[in-house]
């Protein structure tokens, strides 16, 4: 487990870094309002996120507003962080995203 970290996720491409308190590889995020995407990777470089559109795949899962996911990515610790990288779907919009990283967390 570690600190639940937030990150305010507009159109343009926002990465953070997270960190738990002992090694873990799962990430609950939660987004109360508006549909974000994310991408995890271990480190900036290998997790840009970029929003899908018709005729064109982009790396990322949605995680729609006002609910939660887990996912299971690269495994971090305390001395080993991973990348979140975060767009919304708008430029227009922008959501607070909460991250806590875990493991076996429902």
């Amino acid at each position: 487990m570690g600190k639940t970290v937030v990150a305010n996720v507009s159109g343009t491409v926002n990465t953070i870094t997270v960190t738990a308190d002992s090694p873990c590889s799962q990430l609950r995020f939660y987004s109360p309002s508006a549909d974000v995407f994310v991408r995890i990777g271990s480190s900036a470089g290998n997790a840009v996120v970029s929003v899908p559109v018709p005729g064109t795949p982009g790396y990322g899962t949605p995680i729609v507003g006002g609910s939660g996911q887990i996912l299971t990515g690269w495994q971090s610790g305390p001395f080993s962080n991973v990348t979140v990288s975060m767009s919304t779907t708008s430029n227009a919009s922008i959501s607070l995203v909460y991250i806590t990283p875990g493991e076996g967390i429902t």
